[in-house]
């Protein structure tokens, strides 16, 4: 099948050489033999959504580009579908819908719509499916007259797995500072768990987005668990606190997906928080829902111990092949517990990786989506 894929390699708009779509998505397809045209998007998509929104005049400037270089690499050889990750900063709802004049489908994927739908409201119903990656959000795009497909998350087992290393960290946690996680992570190192962490915002080089953080946190009021930190002052107090105190236990964010499954790989146990908070524009609300590392982590053989969701128990089989927490000391407890008890560890550790591997791979995924679209 031959697909024009409109993507950016990054999932990180401040770190431009990360490449976890491209393994991903781009990898995954190309090792299903499909004829893949890629338009990439990186530098476009990063200056965007990096903090330096595009003009108006920027958008059309690209959605012209991009129909035209779509209509000239169609005519050379058709193309049996338009498959993108785009958001509303960064195109035109017209754009979109100047491609229906191809009679190519159009498919859309976005992540994060449980509390970033905004990104993608007003142009998803101009595409043929949305590729939609949680349950809770599937309602969103059928109010807005979108024709949402359950794709969740996957990762590509040729990039993420076993790697033999020496188990060099007790516990790691890889991801940026928002809602609860500050809050968990401070909780953890001050009761002596040797906890690692990777990500934006953390180490204190990029100040910027940390701030950004911390004004998207200060907009809403928090739950019970983060009631003391709405204060974006006082988030900003946390963060430095845990700077200061454990410098030596936070690093700077990881380059690229290489190094993620390294550390993968280095951990004994890695961590999962599935907590958000919605925009203020919607409603006070915590909400939780299924992210990337729930695939990745346990497709490298770390144990995966992270956040309860129901929508996660449809993947995994709870304490066999992941471990699940509803509260921090329970967190606690458990991360006690594994580390005293390497035999149960490996077991589930083992069982993990086995389900991740044949079942939740992004070839999977996309083999379902292409027979639902009858491609």
């Amino acid at each position: 099948m031959r697909i024009f894929l409109v993507l950016c390699k990054s999932a990180n708009a401040l770190i431009p050489q990360d490449d976890m779509w491209k393994v991903n998505f781009y990898d995954s397809l190309i090792q299903m033999d499909h004829d893949i045209y890629w338009y990439d998007i990186t530098e476009y998509s990063c200056k965007g959504l990096g903090g330096n929104p595009h003009t108006t005049e920027e958008k059309f400037e690209f959605g012209e580009k991009l129909v035209n270089t779509f209509k000239k690499e169609h005519s050379k050889k058709p193309f049996d579908i338009f498959l993108s990750y785009l958001v509303e900063p960064l195109v035109e709802r017209s754009n979109i819908e100047e491609l229906k004049r191809f009679n190519v489908p159009t498919a859309n994927f976005s992540c994060n719509d449980v509390h970033q739908f905004w990104l993608v409201e007003n142009i998803a119903s101009a595409f043929d499916y949305c590729l939609v990656s949680a349950w809770s959000a599937l309602k969103k795009f059928h109010d807005v007259g979108a024709n949402p497909v359950y794709f969740q998350m996957a990762s590509n087992p040729s990039v993420y797995k076993p790697l033999n290393l020496d188990r060099v960290y007790q516990t790691t946690f890889i991801g940026q500072p928002y809602a609860n996680r500050p809050e968990y992570v401070e909780f953890l190192l001050s009761n002596e768990i040797d906890l690692h962490v990777w990500g934006t915002g953390w180490k204190g080089a990029e100040k910027r987005r940390l701030v950004d953080v911390a004004k998207r946190l200060a907009r809403v009021a928090l739950a019970n668990f983060s009631k003391k930190y709405k204060c974006r002052n006082q988030f900003l107090c946390l963060v430095r606190t845990l700077r200061s105190k454990y410098s030596n236990n936070l690093h700077e964010p990881l380059p690229n997906a290489k190094g993620v499954v390294r550390v993968f790989n280095q951990s004994f146990l890695t961590l999962g928080f599935v907590d958000q908070t919605l925009d203020s524009k919607v409603g006070n609300t915590i909400v939780s829902h299924v992210k990337a590392r729930d695939f990745e982590a346990p497709m490298c053989g770390t144990l995966y111990l992270t956040g309860y969701t129901e929508e996660l128990t449809e993947f995994y089989e709870p304490e066999k092949e992941v471990v699940m927490y509803e509260t921090k000391y329970e967190l606690l407890d458990k991360i006690r517990y594994f580390q005293s008890h390497p035999g149960e560890s490996d077991k589930i550790r083992q069982a993990g990786c086995k389900r991740a591997t044949e079942c939740h791979t992004y070839e999977k995924r996309f083999e379902a989506f292409f027979r639902q679209a009858n491609l």
